[in-house]
């Protein structure tokens, strides 16, 4: 977010904070919906390469801590990538949250995972290391961090594509040191936003979801002795083999299936009934 100075503006459908100290280079900021505007707790500027939001997200009662980064490409000398990760460590260290997201531009090329890196890097990697994974790497292993891009296997990765549309690299990551949390990171291939960069997406599983189906009917022997269950088979079947469903993002797929499932013992307990 290449904007000058710091500010704060809301707008109808978000609420958009911003640092920039030098007009059209480096730069970072957050867009929030405006529906959790009060869930904000701070923003706070390290610098124009780094930016932190506190923020409570729906389904979770402890603070969430996102930062969003911009580092230095390898061209930069090694003392401003130092000061970089060392900056961006302190803060992790001194302000321990255990929701902490660490999101943006590393200007890195993960590629495939090293020997014993499972612990930091998922298996779904690929590619070729650039000269700047190593600090990388370093910066994961000494935050507790995971780097999430990798724990999910995707078709598409590159999140960067030169001005030429000849050079095309995954350099930008979301990391965070609960993993578990994480149900889904996808790249959005079609926003309409000016820039050379994919926006790489999060999604969360809220802890209060098993909440919501406490009151689903236990069914017993008897509920399924009226039932077609390949009927049933049928139904789920479908959903495997239809094509639309499967360009769907994962959460509306799992809608979709929870309302299958849902409608199936509907007719159960009804055909018990009668």
């Amino acid at each position: 977010m290449k904007r000058l100075r710091e500010g704060i503006e809301e707008y109808p459908k978000y609420v958009m904070y911003y640092k920039g100290e030098k007009a059209g280079h480096r730069g970072v900021g957050f867009l929030v919906k405006a529906s959790l505007k009060n869930n904000i707790q701070e923003f706070v500027s390290l610098n124009d390469r780094i930016a932190v939001l506190n923020i409570l997200l729906p389904g979770y009662p402890e603070q969430w801590t996102l930062i969003q980064i911009y580092a230095p490409t390898e061209q930069a000398d090694e003392t401003e990538t130092e000061l970089f990760y060392n900056t961006l460590a302190d803060h992790i260290r001194n302000n321990q949250n255990k929701n902490t997201i660490v999101m943006g531009d590393f200007n890195a090329q993960i590629g495939t995972r090293q020997a014993n890196e499972d612990i930091i890097i998922g298996k779904h990697g690929h590619g070729k290391r650039s000269v700047n994974v190593q600090r990388l790497a370093e910066f994961l292993m000494e935050n507790n961090l995971y780097l999430m891009n990798y724990k999910f296997k995707k078709k598409t990765k590159w999140t960067w594509v030169s001005s030429d549309g000849k050079t095309r690299n995954e350099i930008d990551y979301i990391l965070s040191n609960n993993p578990k949390t994480f149900v889904d990171v996808d790249i959005i291939q079609n926003l309409n936003f000016n820039t050379n960069h994919r926006m790489v997406r999060g999604t969360l599983l809220p802890k209060n979801i098993k909440k919501s189906r406490k009151h689903i009917h236990k069914t017993t022997g008897k509920d399924f002795k009226h039932v077609n269950l390949q009927e049933v088979k049928t139904k789920i079947n479908s959903l495997d083999k239809n094509e639309t469903n499967k360009t769907l993002h994962i959460t509306e797929q799992y809608n979709s299936l929870e309302l299958q499932l849902t409608s199936s013992v509907s007719n159960i307990q009804q055909n018990g009934k009668k």
